[in-house]
């Protein structure tokens, strides 16, 4: 009877004891010693509404904080898809990272190698202890890192993307919910190519064939599909955009054999170092049907104004809606130059200013 009274004491205590354990998050990043801390959440909806939710805003000091979750519900999605973000002004540095919390559990995340990062010498160096999922995940952000580091570096995009695949299939296996890799491949379906060639789009198009209730997962189905969308409306050149009177001018009113066009920006300096290159080949080729358009995308019409009074160009310079324009053409970085023909049919896009000539040369031999 007192053995039997001691296994249900027992029994009472373990359960007592998983019921009471705490959630928190340990933050340990010795080389900044004082800060604020914030964790984050933000579901697929939310960030659609570029909305987010402050779950924890705390300030720390000898480099380490510990943050108790006791009256965050968690529900199955905030379970893993936080996000921590840590800032100190004085020292210039601040850190955007994948979170993973999980109830009853004290999750550390280590940060190291600032001084390496505020030198942009490489990445921080950031791991994940306190359960069996959160050290599954340091793995998995170390690696897909790495990749990132590597296509950076410039070495076989194509073997690199296919590693990215293997490691976000490896990972979701053993979390099927997570969102974490959905999220990433988001972030990179805006910088990567349309080929069908590459792996992370043959990975996205073979998601875009599941039915699943994982809300990341459609997320990412969609943007996939918008992406696919993109690339057969934007074989047209199609824009609209105002000169210094506020005329509104389009691809119709350009005329020539060759259409260039420069999408660029008053702040942005490798624009402006291309503009020599681009008067170069205007007073080359012009004469034999190339003709030039700048669209700026500036958001203050006052600055562009100015920098082309001070720097006329030979050509139409426009200002347009930067929004709507990188939307179309689907890209983040300027310059982007695109050529048309005379029929206003893409030709070839992205194309760098020291590849111009050659293209331009060979098009116009023709």
């Amino acid at each position: 009877m007192k053995k039997r009274i001691c296994l249900i004491l027992a029994i009472i205590s373990m359960v007592f004891v998983s019921c009471s354990r705490t959630t928190s998050l340990t933050v340990d990043i010795p080389e900044v010693l004082s800060g604020k801390v914030y964790v984050i959440y933000a579901d697929p909806e939310q960030i659609n509404n570029r909305q987010q939710d402050v779950l924890a805003q705390k300030d720390f000091t000898n480099g380490k904080i510990t943050i108790e979750f006791d009256s965050l519900k968690f529900d199955k999605s905030k379970i893993k898809e936080c996000a921590l973000v840590v800032v100190n002004e004085q020292q210039q540095f601040s850190c955007n990272l994948p979170l993973p919390i999980e109830k009853g559990k004290k999750i550390t995340v280590t940060i190291s190698g600032v001084k390496e990062y505020l030198n942009h010498q490489s990445n921080l160096k950031v791991s994940y202890s306190g359960s069996k999922q959160a050290e599954d995940f340091s793995d998995f952000w170390q690696k897909v890192n790495k990749t990132f580091v590597d296509l950076s570096q410039g070495q076989n995009n194509t073997k690199i993307y296919q590693e990215q695949v293997n490691l976000y299939k490896d990972y979701l296996k053993k979390y099927p919910d997570s969102g974490f890799p959905y999220s990433i491949i988001l972030g990179q379906l805006s910088l990567i190519s349309n080929e069908d060639s590459n792996p992370v789009m043959q990975y996205c198009a073979q998601l875009s064939e599941q039915k699943s209730d994982n809300p990341w997962l459609n997320l990412l189905i969609a943007a996939y599909k918008d992406k696919k969308i993109k690339a057969v409306t934007s074989k047209e050149l199609v824009f609209s955009a105002q000169d210094n009177n506020n005329k509104v001018y389009t691809e119709r009113n350009v005329k020539g054999k060759l259409i260039l066009v420069d999408f660029w920006a008053t702040w942005c300096k490798p624009c402006q170092e291309s503009i020599p290159k681009l008067k170069s080949l205007y007073t080359k080729y012009h004469s034999k049907g190339l003709e030039i358009v700048s669209i700026s995308l500036d958001t203050n019409p006052n600055d562009w104004t100015s920098y082309i009074q001070k720097n006329p160009f030979p050509w139409l310079s426009l200002i347009g809606n930067g929004k709507e324009i990188t939307q179309r053409y689907d890209f983040q970085y300027i310059p982007y130059v695109i050529l048309a023909d005379e029929h206003g049919k893409i030709l070839k896009s992205n194309i760098q200013v020291e590849e111009l000539e050659k293209f331009i040369d060979s098009y116009l031999s023709k």
